[in-house]
Order: structure tokens, then C-alpha cells, then sequence
């Protein structure tokens, strides 16, 4: 089980996608909908570049056997998550996103990003935080 603590980040790995927003349901009859507070991509090719500014988060994972070519990208979210009291559970949760463009076999991983100091204008491939090994 995993901690949760506000700001939640998070990083997207494999495909091309629009993130729209995280729903956390409390209880069965409340439900709470966050919407990132930063989101922004980077990318291998261009490890001194920033997306944060785009309407699009673009994540891939590609490389062309039998060519140099490779096109690694990574998404960053991050929501600050709603205050709950202390004995509050959490029932579910879940991350809505819209693809903008995929493979048809393609698949996204989320992974947690336990550093969130990360800025949304700021982050490059070079200075992006880890993120969890499994998804």
C-alpha cells in the first residue's frame, strides 16, 4: 500500500494521450474530481527542452530495430490532493485520460513520482524526477 500525500505526482510512460483529470471516490457516495495543478512532458531527443506549456502531454517509448532512431517520452501530472479527515478511506480512485493519438497495441503505464518538487515550466529531460520501477 501506498502512501498518499498532496501534492500527488505521477509519471506517464508509453504512448500519446491528453490528461484531463484524477477522480478519487471517498466513499460510495461522495466524489471527488482533481484536475492537475502541473503537467508537462519530456523527452530524450531533447533533453534541455520543456513541454509544460503545451495543451498535450506526448508520451512514447519507440525504437526502429535496424536504426540509431529512438523517441523516449515521459508525462508528469501532479494534484494536490483533497484534505480528508484521518480516518477517511479511500474506495477508489481513478485516472481518466483521453488519447489523442495511440497504437493500437500500445499501453500506459503509471508510475508514482515520489519527489514533487518538480515545476510544470521547469522540468526537462535532464532534471525530471524518478519515478517507481513498476507501474
Amino acid at each position: 500500500m501506498v502512501e498518499l500525500r498532496s501534492p500527488l505526482a505521477l509519471a506517464l510512460t508509453s504512448a500519446s494521450l491528453l490528461i484531463l483529470s484524477l477522480a478519487v471516490y471517498v466513499s460510495a457516495s461522495e466524489k471527488v474530481t482533481v484536475y492537475p495543478i502541473a503537467d508537462s512532458s519530456v523527452d530524450y531527443g531533447f533533453p534541455e527542452s520543456n513541454y509544460g506549456g503545451l495543451d498535450v502531454i506526448g508520451v512514447a517509448d519507440v525504437k526502429l530495430s535496424g536504426t540509431s532512431f529512438q523517441l523516449v517520452a515521459r508525462g508528469y501530472l501532479m494534484f494536490e490532493l483533497p484534505k480528508l479527515p484521518k480516518d477517511a478511506a479511500i474506495g477508489e480512485a481513478a485516472l481518466t485520460i483521453y488519447v489523442a493519438s495511440i497504437g493500437s497495441t500500445t499501453k500506459v503505464y503509471v508510475h508514482l513520482c515520489p519527489d514533487s518538487s518538480w515545476r510544470e515550466l521547469e522540468i526537462n529531460w535532464r532534471n525530471a524526477r524518478d519515478m517507481s520501477r513498476s507501474p
